[in-house]
Formats: C-alpha cells, sequence, structure tokens
C-alpha cells in the first residue's frame, strides 16, 4: 500500500503559482491555434511576433474614438502634437 506524503488538495495548493500560470485567454488562443493546426493537416504555424498586437495599434483610430468620446460629454477638443 502506498501512502501519499500529501493529500489531494494539499498538492494542488502547493503546485498552484498564479504568476507562472497562463490567462485564461491566453489558454483559450492556445486551444484555438492547436485545434486548427489539428483539424487541417496542410496548416502551419507561423509566430506572429512579440510586438505582433502593439504595432497594429493604430494611434490615429484610437485618437479619434477618445476624441469623439470627450465631444459626447459636451467638451470642446484641441489636440496638437508635442515636439
Amino acid at each position: 500500500m502506498v501512502r501519499l506524503l500529501f493529500s489531494r488538495a494539499e498538492l494542488s495548493r502547493r503546485i498552484y503559482c498564479p504568476w507562472l500560470t497562463p490567462h485564461p485567454d491566453q489558454r483559450r488562443t492556445s486551444l484555438v491555434i492547436i485545434w486548427h493546426l489539428l483539424s487541417n493537416p496542410a496548416a502551419r504555424f507561423t509566430d506572429l511576433g512579440y510586438g505582433y498586437y502593439q504595432a497594429r495599434t493604430d494611434t490615429n483610430r484610437k485618437l479619434r474614438n477618445h476624441i469623439r468620446q470627450i465631444q459626447a460629454l459636451g467638451f470642446d477638443v484641441t489636440i496638437t502634437q508635442a515636439a
């Protein structure tokens, strides 16, 4: 007979590290990628790189959206670009 040193609850508590576990969005993204790769044998994974999403953020679109939201509150907005 094998005796466990820790109960299952204690073991799961000891293994859990919140700073090492991925965010639920990251887990879902990984599952979607895996599903697409497994469902289509011709599909190949290409990593988009570290700054892909940061580079794709359109600052002009963000600026327009923020200006529109401030104007909706009843303010006049004048923006000049910093040097």
